[in-house]
């Protein structure tokens, strides 16, 4: 059995090789290769298979001397050496450019550890690095975490990774792939199905893997755990979560109203670190709310982030005391504060464009519909706005609104509303009026002389309708001015933003549209 194995892993090498080989040919000059083994036993059994079929090769383990160990080290990386079969070696800290093969040999429960030996390959030594990873591991315990090891390798942690293996990895990075055998895809597919309908008993599993007598933070917890911080606070507020795991928290106050957990989700959304220090301040202050802290401009955006209910309906006479009812719950104040944390981490928003107007919304933040027509006037915490079409027209200071959403799925939108907006470049976006609008109409007008006219159109978009269960927040695109306008009722029309969108976005944008 151990000799056909053998036999199996040294045919699937030459198979997955990037240069054509002569059939039963090892092309020795190439390939510098790790091979993470289980005992010694087995490391010193591949090396000797290994060498028998004309491919160099050693094994070594923690206990080699380390003179021993040095020279093997070496000797793969000047391509003496084809292979080296390591037990609990290379896991970290060595650093071997050369290597661009790597074989997994035995099962690691741990993807921390998964993903170092992962990283042995890694390291550029030139500009044509190629590297191929073998995992020979198809079968592994039913509580085995997939997911968080094919996640990790995936540029974009929230996008469906069951979509992913289904479709064989679109969103991987261009010239990478992963492909599974059709046994093998079909138990981690269960795997993973198992994992995701199971949230209850992930967060357990990784709170019990917590050191400490304190609980981690929330940031702490998502870092450590590779949860998705969306799905946690859709289902419980960060507070009932510990609870669950036995960790003391403040109790819950019943007189005043609750803040929805759904909110604390939609804050992880959130890309404006001038938004969240704000909210920070606002609750982590001792001292009476400010004027500044609430009637900033801001502060219409930050009730509808939170509350997104009319004052009435919630008992609210003011934004003031929407503000202190948060800072008065010590529960929902020390949530709230430990997810601003977190997503302070990875916003990224840049200063607001300059405007003939004031605008405090900042380039590439994102916010909800709400939120962008509360910056401008259009909505307030007494009644939200009932505009639910993808533009808003800014009379008073002669701008229109385009918010709109690259994937036109079927599901949301109609024939009738799925109009064709879609990137051109980092800069360029082709979009559609509505069915309605024409040429001569008066709206038409003031696009097609927009340079005359000096009308002002911010674009917001974004990728998905919908992320999980919440309605997807826009991004902040900015100002842009027509290039180029055809057609008739609607009009088709490219327009140039002053500031390029972010690289990723537009990476997400032009897939979601089907732009090649």
């Amino acid at each position: 059995g151990d000799d056909i194995r053998v036999g199996l892993i040294i045919k699937k090498i030459v198979e997955y090789l990037p240069s054509p080989l002569e059939e039963g040919e090892f092309d020795s000059r190439y390939v510098k290769g790790l091979g993470f083994c289980v005992s010694q036993n087995h490391a010193e059994f591949m090396a000797k298979r290994f060498n028998e079929a004309n491919i160099r090769s050693a094994s070594l383990t923690a206990a080699t001397p380390g003179d021993v160990r040095e020279s093997v080290r070496k000797k793969l990386a000047r391509g003496e050496l084809n292979f080296v079969f390591v037990v609990d070696l290379y896991n970290e800290g060595v650093d071997i450019p050369e290597v661009n093969t790597i074989l997994f040999l035995r099962p690691t429960e741990s993807h921390v550890v998964y993903l170092q030996q992962f990283g042995r390959g890694l390291r550029l030594s030139n500009d044509d690095k190629h590297l191929v990873v073998l995992d020979f591991i198809g079968i592994s315990r039913k509580e085995f975490r997939y997911d968080l090891r094919l996640s990790a390798l995936l540029p974009n942690k929230r996008n469906d990774l069951l979509k992913e293996v289904e479709q064989g990895f679109p969103h991987l990075p261009a010239g990478c792939y992963i492909n599974f055998e059709r046994t093998a895809k079909e138990r981690i597919l269960k795997n993973i199905r198992q994992t995701y309908r199971n949230i209850d008993a992930r967060v357990d599993e990784a709170f019990s893997r917590w050191k400490g007598s304190d609980p981690p933070s929330f940031h702490e917890f998502i870092q450590s755990s590779d949860e998705d911080p969306l799905e946690l606070l859709t289902r419980r507020t960060w507070s009932h979560w510990k609870e669950l795991s036995g960790f003391q928290t403040s109790p819950a106050t019943t007189d005043s109203p609750a803040l929805d957990n759904i909110a604390f989700a939609r804050l992880t959304l959130s890309n404006s670190p001038t938004y969240l220090s704000l909210l920070s301040e606002i609750l982590a202050s001792q001292s009476s709310l400010t004027r500044r802290q609430h009637e900033t401009p801001y502060a219409e955006s930050l009730y509808q982030l939170l509350w997104s209910k009319n004052a009435d309906i919630l008992g609210f006479s003011s934004l003031a005391e929407s503000f202190q009812t948060l800072r008065d719950c010590p529960r929902t104040r020390a949530d709230l504060l430990e997810v601003i944390e977190h997503t302070q981490a990875s916003a990224n928003a840049g200063n607001p464009p300059q405007l003939h107007f004031p605008c405090p919304l900042e380039m590439h933040g994102t916010y909800s519909r709400q939120e962008i027509f509360a910056a401008f006037g259009k909505t307030s915490f007494e009644k939200q706005s009932s505009n639910r079409e993808g533009v808003m027209h800014l009379h008073d200071v002669n701008t229109s609104l385009h918010l709109f959403t690259f994937n036109k799925s079927k599901k949301f939108f109609s024939e009738t509303t799925s109009y064709r907006d879609y990137p051109l470049s980092q800069t360029l976006v082709h979009w559609e009026s509505q069915s309605n609008t024409s040429r001569s109409s008066p709206i038409g007008q003031k696009y097609l002389n927009q340079a005359k006219t000096n009308y002002t159109v911010l674009l917001f978009a974004r990728i998905e309708n919908k992320i999980g269960k919440l309605s997807s927040p826009l991004r902040y695109l900015g100002p842009a001015k027509l290039i180029k306008a055809t057609g008739d009722k609607p009009i088709s029309m490219g327009w140039e933003l002053e500031t390029p969108m972010p690289y990723d976005f537009f990476i997400e944008a032009k897939r979601a549209s089907g732009v090649s």
